[in-house]
């Protein structure tokens, strides 16, 4: 399918694995650039799409530190002239399997600071570049900030901040013309969620009606109809992509 992201330049957080290389590879194949940020290295990712024939700028960013955010946008709208989209799909996993009583405030710190303020740096370094291309934000949440789940609580708190700041900048950015969106997604096999620590190793497939983990091409592709054209009428949406985890 044609999404029209051709020449598009396409910032993706997380993008050394899982579902933020997914989403990079797919945005290759469109026929977009990329700007890979990952505190990973980020360079293979960037390597396996020039061998697509595409181009990619692999950059290391502590999204938590809003200096750096900063200067890395800076670097890359030098770069590539412009910014199109951005993918914020970095995170962190935290509180996995504790609960509150046993959650140090370094966990809390380390979660929020990741997932929710990292967000928040990153949108708003972005947007005056957005705003001159009228472009896209897609967050990636989870289907664990609709529902309450013990032992992942803080988590769970970190990602339903993201998709309530999700709604609130698309309500901001509305009369700029860049959409904002959220994606939910279930368990998807990756190693972000087999590194959770204590985490029983059949549950996340156990948890969805299809018996199964997503792949994460699978959230990809709904990431990137997101980004696209095609999606030119979805602003302020939440999108949940989880196997059915949550209608149940």
């Amino acid at each position: 399918m044609n999404l029209e992201l051709e020449g598009k330049v396409v910032v993706i957080t997380g993008g050394a694995s899982g579902i933020g290389r997914a989403t990079a590879l797919g945005a290759a194949r469109e026929g977009a650039k990329l700007a890979l940020i990952d505190q990973s290295d980020a360079k293979s990712v960037a390597g396996e799409i020039a061998d697509l024939g595409g181009e990619a700028l692999a950059l290391g960013c502590d999204i938590r530190d809003a200096a750096t955010v900063e200067a890395t946008m800076a670097r890359i709208v030098e770069r590539f002239g412009g910014m199109d989209v951005l993918v914020n799909s970095a995170g962190a996993a935290g509180s996995v399997r504790k609960p509150v009583i046993e959650t140090s405030d370094a966990t809390w710190d380390l979660t929020i600071e990741t997932n929710l303020r990292g967000t928040f740096n990153l949108c708003r370094a972005a947007l005056p570049a957005l705003r001159e291309r009228e472009g896209t934000i897609i967050n990636i949440a989870s289907e664990l900030g609709l529902i309450g789940t013990a032992n992942l609580v803080v988590y769970g708190a970190s990602k339903a901040g993201v998709i309530n700041f999700t709604r609130g900048l698309a309500v901001e950015e509305g009369e700029y013309g860049v959409r904002v969106n959220c994606v939910c997604p279930g368990p998807v096999d990756t190693p972000f969620v087999h590194h959770k620590p204590g985490a029983p190793k059949n549950a996340p497939a156990a948890a969805t009606i299809m018996g199964r983990m997503g792949e994460p091409e699978e959230i990809a592709d709904v990431i990137l109809f997101l980004a696209s054209p095609r999606a030119s009428y979805m602003t302020g949406a939440i999108v949940v992509a989880d196997g059915g985890a949550t209608a149940h």
